[in-house]
């Protein structure tokens, strides 16, 4: 049975069934609230995309600057509309190829001579660690969220690059250079964070020997070699910042204290690390923690541990497989603020591939000390066991995907202290129209907030007027709304829809020239609302009607 495992085709067919048999239901899945359809349908961008639009592709829309990403959902949306399946599939697909590139890579990888952690004389290593990427819960985020393709495209494009890069290291093949070069490019552009890829290939090239020479140990010549990725690089990010900071993407530097960042950092460690490992729970907004905890404390003993590892000759290259998975992971532990997450499983996505490859090659040495075939069929039993219980728990968390109410009922119950949670979930109601619950949600995160929570209460002001003006109590809608009139309304993206309901509130009060100024500012916000071109036009019939506000 072994043997028949360790055949390539068998292999391949094994992790396409797979991906196929996990994610297949994402297909199924509708619009995510939180991002899908802002990327998608509700973007100028790419619903009515020209040749006259190709510069704007090189500025940060919606936040990010993923040049190809939005040329993906662009191409996706001229095949597919706005049918929310073909998105997915877009999404499934990449997931596909990603994961038989990475058997691929790591195949690649068992044949040049690293005796740890790959063993030359069996393909399972690659095979397992390929098979755990198809598989694991936590790249569910990146595979089943539309608005997640940033990650996954960038990562195709990183393991082509990678694929290219092993040409030229172990055969000398210039082809493989220019090709590494260009896929490179694809890959930063597809999401400025593959530049963390960057370490990973002068690692390579002087772990690697090249053909018919020695282990070449020349880190100025890999430097050199790696010059014009470094060059690019630095190109792009400073070009992706600039965008990001003048489209208001990136907080404040002053925003946390160094001490306060650091603790951030520690805390998102233990959290991607420990998800990995328990294979949950899985949230999409994680919050920001500044408090020193033992979390904390354990992400500091686990980071000394893997330092101390890379002193040790024998366990050298095992630590190296969790120091490029931290480094591939930096863009999303902290260090710069964006949005109002901590962070996010969808950046461990190509991150955690060498964790991966520590996980299987541990547990194939482990296999390897094993003389008792009673313990080793035992020992078989329980890891198969173990891979059904991940791809299992990854369909199931591809399930919570299916639409924004699930989304976040499944958030609350794995979260229930985080407010934010609340929050998404109160919207979530309000856009299925059951107000009563909407506003039970927003109460809890508001009450949930606390002294110096990381969420707009802006948002919670809001929804508690909305949900009390849509269940017939004008009094609370007017004081929740007045409530958010104080905090301010400029750069509040909801703000057109806030004017609004002021505007209906003044209307039901007979204020009209008080409503008018309302439907002004919010047109002005957005000129298309449909709602507020209605109450004027009602406003303007009635002109004739005497209120107190005239």
């Amino acid at each position: 049975m072994v043997g028949i495992i360790q055949r390539t085709g068998v292999q391949v067919g094994l992790l396409i069934a797979a991906v196929l048999i996990v994610y297949s239901a994402s297909l199924q899945n509708a619009y995510v609230w939180l991002d899908d359809t802002n990327y998608t349908i509700y973007n100028p961008l790419v619903t009515n995309f020209s040749a006259e639009d190709t510069a704007a592709l090189f500025r940060s829309v919606r936040g990010n600057f993923t040049p190809l990403t939005w040329l993906s959902h662009i191409l996706a949306f001229r095949l597919f509309g706005e049918t929310p399946f073909g998105h997915h599939l877009v999404n499934l697909l990449l997931h596909l190829i990603n994961v038989v590139l990475c058997y691929a890579v790591l195949r690649k990888l068992a044949t040049l001579g690293l005796s740890e952690p790959f063993d030359s004389g069996t393909s399972l290593v690659p095979f397992g660690a390929a098979l755990l990427f198809a598989t694991h819960p936590q790249n569910v985020e990146a595979v089943a969220w539309i608005a997640a393709r940033k990650d996954v495209l960038m990562c195709c494009f990183a393991l082509g690059t990678t694929v290219a890069y092993l040409r030229f290291v172990a055969g000398g093949d210039r082809g493989g250079y220019s090709g590494a070069l260009l896929l490179f490019a694809a890959a930063i552009l597809a999401k400025p964070t593959a530049v963390m890829l960057l370490p990973m290939l002068v690692l390579l090239d002087i772990s690697i020997p090249r053909q018919g020479k020695r282990r070449n140990r020349s880190y100025s010549a890999a430097l050199g070699r790696a010059l014009p990725f470094i060059l690019m690089a630095c190109v792009v990010v400073w070009w992706a910042w600039a965008a990001q900071v003048a489209a208001g993407a990136i907080a404040p530097p002053g925003q946390f204290t160094l001490s306060e960042r650091a603790v951030i950092i520690l805390q998102n460690i233990w959290g991607y690390v420990s998800r990995y490992f328990l294979l949950g729970d899985y949230f999409v907004n994680y919050e920001v923690l500044k408090e020193v905890t033992w979390q904390v404390l354990a992400s500091l003993a686990m980071l000394v541990i893997v330092a101390g590892s890379l002193l040790v000759p024998r366990a050298r290259p095992w630590g190296l497989l969790w120091v490029v998975s931290l480094i591939m992971l930096a863009p999303g532990l902290g260090f710069v603020q964006y949005g109002v997450q901590a962070g996010a499983d969808r950046f461990a996505y190509a991150a955690f591939i060498p964790l991966h490859i520590w996980v299987v090659g541990m547990v194939w040495a482990g296999y390897q000390r094993l003389q008792n075939p009673r313990q080793q069929t035992l020992f078989r039993a329980m890891v198969v066991a173990l891979l059904l219980l991940t791809a299992g728990r990854a369909f199931l968390q591809t399930l919570v995907w299916r639409n924004d109410l699930s989304l976040w009922a499944h958030a609350a119950t794995v979260a229930p202290e985080n407010p934010l949670a609340w929050q998404y979930l109160g919207f979530a109601f309000m856009r299925h129209g059951d107000y009563p619950r909407a506003a039970e949600s927003l109460a809890q995160s508001l009450e949930q907030l606390g002294e110096g929570g990381f969420v707009d209460v802006r948002a919670l002001y809001f929804g508690l007027g909305v949900t009390s003006y849509e269940t017939g109590k004008r009094g609370a809608a007017q004081d929740w709304l007045s409530r958010l009139q104080q905090e301010g309304m400029e750069g509040f993206d909801k703000a057109a829809y806030a004017y609004y309901y002021l505007a209906r509130l003044a209307f039901d009060a007979q204020e009209f020239r008080s409503a008018r100024d309302y439907l002004q500012a919010s047109l002005a916000l957005l000129p298309d609302y449909s709602r507020a071109l209605e109450l004027r036009d009602e406003i303007d019939a009635m002109a004739g009607v005497p209120g107190p506000g005239n």
